[in-house]
């Protein structure tokens, strides 16, 4: 993921999810948003751009499609701008200074590497929310009209990191308190899996033992 530049620039990871399989499920940024924080972005000589859309992004709904396909083609045409599909997107981490995601699963797989992000805003979009998710309160929340001063947001959150406190504690809720580098969030997943096989197994040994068959013919 190296991209050649002769003054230092910060790196944006702009990795928007898909439209989804319908409509109430769609929090993808990429139409309503996504082609003019990349057009601004690329603008600023400060910044290069990693784009990593989910791999279904335009499958369901034209408008993503086109968008989708106009951000590539500004990316392709742009020294700064590199467009990466497939591969896994936690490897591309270390190479950037923040991401801007929309409403799924890697916002919080980021929450690991401790560091400030932008969330899109898109839960207009879903009718019927009684309220929003914890973590909105870990990254800071952006819609179209922040757009045109995205630099200025980023740079806030890059040096002043004002959600530091509250990110943690949502890290928390989400994921628990692990050195993940060590990998004791997977450790300790095998040790739960296994205390609940031996449960199983206790309790079945338990209930096999209650319901044992008496013989008919009692023995003289």
């Amino acid at each position: 993921l190296e991209m050649q530049s002769d003054t230092p620039k910060k790196v944006v990871l702009y990795a928007p999810t898909w439209e989804g399989t319908h409509q109430s499920m769609n929090y993808s940024s990429i139409p309503e948003i996504g082609v003019n924080l990349v057009k601004t972005l690329l603008d600023d000589p400060g910044y290069r751009v990693i784009y990593k859309a989910h791999p279904n992004t335009g499958s369901r709904d034209d408008a993503t499609s086109i968008a989708h396909q106009e951000i590539i083609k500004l990316l392709k045409d742009h020294e700064d701008g590199l467009n990466v599909v497939g591969g896994d997107i936690n490897a591309i981490y270390p190479t950037i200074d923040i991401p801007i995601f929309d409403n799924s699963t890697v916002t919080i797989d980021y929450l690991t590497q401790n560091r400030p992000f932008l969330l899109t805003d898109l839960f207009h979009r879903a009718v019927g929310l009684s309220e929003q998710p914890p973590i909105l309160s870990a990254g800071c929340v952006v819609n179209s009209r922040d757009i045109k001063s995205i630099s200025d947001i980023i740079k806030y959150q890059l040096f002043s990191d004002p959600l530091s406190k509250v990110r943690s504690e949502v890290k928390s809720y989400y994921l628990g308190n692990f050195n993940y580098t060590a990998q004791e969030s997977t450790q300790a997943f095998i040790e739960h899996i296994q205390s609940v096989i031996l449960e199983r197994d206790n309790l079945m040994s338990e209930r096999n033992e209650a319901v044992k068959p008496t013989s008919l013919f009692p023995t003289a």
